[in-house]
């Protein structure tokens, strides 16, 4: 008997998402996405997306993936057909690709699996023709460049499709923000405008963080699935019983987070809540929330992530490694309101990305890589590599030492710093004594760009007048400020800047 291994891909989720600075178009556009891999596809099987769900052919509908076993054949071409149609018009400006791959009783599952994913990277190369293309004398929206509907945005100004839908999307029930914000759940309360993300805290309050966080070793954990293949457990079941596992433990983590978040801030009940969600599904969580709650926040959400993923795997009878769960790594943007999203979440992504190169360099063979995170504090309009901004912001030439002193991991491993270190280390900066500290360190900064001689004597003169516990607790008196050539004080004086009030 032949079935239909089924593959949908939906590419750079990112790019589309936000394609636009308006937080109402982003969120709009995040749950567009995740109704494509759930309750659009189901509409398209003739299916219940709930009936869906506990479907054993229904593999993996998450994270811009939908992997798929259809056992009748006329279906599967429907699908292949009239899907991206749909796709399309329900989500202008997504790119997506599909492949099929002919599967029977005697196949292994995992070998087709791997010959649908090639055949999936082939066809990215197929890209479908756009259905918001149009002649050069149609009426466009002035912002985007697109076609226009008959919609027109509050100024009068023509809309485009996809701009229309993205905003008519977050004006309905989301799926996202629903599983995010568990009981703090109230539409009236949920904000698409950044400036009152902000001002939950102080009318003048403007700092913004973008946090994207993503699993460690994702795909050695799925390779590693087929030593979980037993007497009455096939590769198929495991996949869709890891997918389910990893995307609960990512919404039950985020939204545990979340919680905690909030029970450390004080809202009133009509204040806007200062979080929004974007992406939550798979490995993936991209959060969009005020500053000063963002260290927290995803302290614990890694924390809570690790947890999860080891009851669920438990709890799916998962035996080898996976037994001890996953980790995530996160990357955080601090930037003003007004700065471009896509490039905080491009640096966000960075961010993510050289954490996990530092907590996978010393792990060893078969051993857990550590959950950890690092962040930048945007301070002005360039936009560039993280490298660069190493090279251009965070290196005291003249003194030869680098201020990027993450990342910070949420257990101790091999001497590296965490991140209740860091927060310990900022909050000794607070007070009366800690403000004196604190004034000549930012000064220390500053002689190090310039005159290294100057920075030892602005160190040495700290040492010598500063309160003896703080210095002690920091470990200045010990070091001096300076670590294998790199300093955490920048990182100490970043965590204050983005909560000023506890100065």
């Amino acid at each position: 008997m032949k079935n239909y291994l089924y593959g949908l891909t939906i590419h750079s989720i990112q790019g589309y998402i936000f394609q636009t600075n308006k937080l109402k178009e982003i969120a709009g556009a995040s749950e567009l996405v995740e109704q494509i891999c759930t309750t659009e596809f189901a509409k398209m099987i003739g299916k219940d997306f709930d009936l869906f769900k506990k479907n054993p052919n229904a593999i993996r509908n998450a994270a811009g993936n939908i992997r798929y076993v259809f056992e009748d054949e006329t279906l599967c071409r429907k699908v292949v057909k009239k899907f991206p149609k749909k796709i399309l018009e329900f989500a202008p400006g997504v790119h997506i690709s599909q492949a099929v791959v002919e599967i029977s009783e005697t196949d292994q599952f995992q070998l087709k699996s791997e010959e649908l994913e090639r055949k999936l990277t082939a066809q990215r190369n197929n890209p479908f023709r756009p259905v918001d293309l149009g002649y050069m004398v149609i009426n466009r929206s002035r912002r985007t460049g697109l076609p226009s509907c008959d919609e027109k945005d509050v100024d009068g100004k023509p809309l485009d499709k996809a701009t229309f839908l993205k905003r008519e999307q977050t004006k309905k029930s989301s799926r996202v923000s629903e599983l995010f914000f568990g009981s703090y759940f109230d539409k009236e309360r949920i904000t698409a405008d950044v400036e009152k993300i902000v001002s939950s805290k102080d009318t003048n309050y403007s700092w913004l963080a973008v946090i994207h966080a993503d699993g460690n070793n994702m795909g050695k954990a799925l390779q590693n699935l087929k030593d979980e293949i037993t007497t009455g457990r096939n590769y198929a079941d495991l996949e869709k019983r890891f997918s389910e596992a990893v995307d609960e433990a990512t919404k039950v983590a985020a939204n545990t987070a979340f919680e905690e978040s909030m029970k450390a801030i004080k809202l009133k009940e009509t204040d806007k809540i200062p979080f929004r969600p974007i992406i939550v599904g798979g490995d993936d969580l991209t959060v969009v929330c005020r500053a000063d709650l963002a260290l927290d926040f995803t302290k614990a959400y890694l924390e809570e992530f690790k947890k999860q993923t080891e009851i669920n795997f438990s709890k799916h009878g998962f035996t080898t490694d996976l037994k001890n769960g996953l980790t995530a790594c996160t990357g955080i943007a601090f930037i003003k309101v007004n700065y471009p999203f896509h490039y905080a979440v491009d640096l966000a992504e960075k961010l993510c990305a050289n954490a996990k190169k530092d907590a996978k360099s010393k792990v060893k063979a078969n051993e857990l890589v550590p959950s950890c995170l690092m962040f930048h504090k945007v301070q002005d309009s360039f936009v560039e590599s993280y490298e660069d901004i190493i090279e251009r912001e965070l290196t005291a030439k003249a003194s030869d030492i680098r201020f990027d002193f993450g990342p910070y991991y949420t257990i101790v491993p091999n001497n590296k710093p965490t991140i209740d270190g860091l927060l310990a280390a900022a909050s000794f900066l607070r007070g009366k004594e800690g403000n004196a500290i604190k004034s000549s360190l930012r000064q220390w900064l500053t002689d190090l760009h310039d005159n290294k001689e100057m920075a030892k004597q602005r160190m040495k003169r700290l040492i010598s007048v500063g309160n003896d516990t703080i210095l002690n607790n920091l470990g200045l008196k010990k070091n001096n400020g300076v670590i294998k050539e790199k300093s955490p004080v920048y990182d100490w004086l970043t965590v204050l800047s983005i909560n000023p009030n506890n100065d």
